[in-house]
């Protein structure tokens, strides 16, 4: 009867074991060059092997998220107008892992010549 019980146990564990969410998430914030959150980035997460894509935007604090990602290499690109386009590419995402990135978004440079100038009259 023991081995029995022992045996419906050991089973029990084996199927929770199996039933274990086994796909990760990558997270972090949007900022620009001074620390300062940028709100409604949008954000392209690719599985590059899979070339399965994903997007979000940032919410008013700069938080993003994606969830429920296989494991695999994936490519982060964020965009927002007035600054240069953010791209990482080579992330590796492991079984259950909770990755986190930070974005930074650099401003973009008006060339000098580029400035407006009123006509004179």
């Amino acid at each position: 009867m023991k081995q029995a019980q022992f045996l419906g146990l050991l089973l029990g564990l084996t199927i929770l074991a199996a039933a274990q969410e086994t796909r990760g998430s990558l997270s972090g914030i949007v900022t620009d060059g001074s620390g300062a959150v940028v709100a409604r980035a949008g954000l392209q997460l690719t599985n590059t092997e899979t070339g399965v894509v994903l997007t979000t935007i940032s919410n008013d604090a700069g938080l993003y998220r994606f969830l429920f990602l296989n494991p695999g290499q994936y490519k982060l690109v964020a965009s927002m107008a007035g600054f240069k386009t953010f791209e990482r590419d080579r992330i590796q995402l492991n079984v259950s892992e909770a990755g986190t990135l930070p974005v930074i978004l650099r401003l973009v440079r008006r060339a000098s010549g580029s400035r407006f100038r009123p006509k004179r009259r």
